[in-house]
Parts: C-alpha cells; structure tokens; sequence
C-alpha cells in the first residue's frame, strides 16, 4: 500500500475582478504519484461576490486539465458580500510521476472574494 498527501491551506484574504479563469493565490501543489495509484482531490473555500446575484466559480484543475471534465462550483450572493463555501472534489488515476494541482476562480461580475481555503491531494494504492 503506498499513501501520500500534499496540501495548501490559506487564510489571508484574497479577490479577483476576473470573468475569464485565473489562478486562485495559494492553491497549487504537486504531487509525486506512483504507478497504478489514484489521488483524490479536495477543495474548499469560503468565499463572496460584492454584487447581488452576481457569482464566484471555482474549478479544480490537474497538469492543466479540468477535473471533472466541465464541472465548476458557484456561489450566487444574495445580496453583496453575502458569504457561501464553494466545494469541489474529484478522483484521478494519472500516471506515475509528478503532478501539479491548483484551483481556478472568476467571477460573472462585480469584485470576488475568498478568506479560507484548502485544497488538499491524497494519494492511495492498495
């Protein structure tokens, strides 16, 4: 059995006015995966848009590549700065060797924000 766990974790606040995907600050780690291994990814954030009905998406990403295959997380704010957690997770079995996992976001409008956030990457084989 072969186990192993890379993870980033940020409190400081951070926003985006971006409606095309960035990098979120902080949320990129990379992992040395053996061979016939699986990893499973965790993401987490906390996060608000300044704008009624205005939204943050996040997306998780691995080598570049969304994972799952077009699927984001979104938050809509009911009213401005109206808080909500953004959640995503995926499982992957990729090659043996290093991978780098990161977190994306944008917003449909107005100012984005995120305080707490994690991603986490665990690695398991039997």
């Amino acid at each position: 059995t072969g186990y192993a766990v890379a993870a980033a974790e940020e409190d400081d606040i951070v926003q985006t006015t971006s409606t095309s995907w960035v990098d979120m600050p902080g949320m990129n780690v990379s992992l040395v995966v053996a061979s016939n291994a699986k990893v499973l990814i965790i993401f987490h954030s906390n996060v608000w848009n300044t704008s009624s009905g205005r939204s943050v998406d996040t997306r998780i990403l691995m080598d570049g590549v969304q994972y799952p295959p077009g699927l984001e997380s979104r938050h809509v704010s009911a009213y401005g700065d109206a808080t909500g957690n953004n959640i995503g997770f995926a499982v992957v079995q990729p090659t043996a060797g290093s991978h780098t996992f990161k977190v994306q976001w944008r917003v449909t409008a107005g100012t984005g924000g995120a305080a707490s956030r994690r991603l986490y990457t665990y690695q398991f084989k039997r």
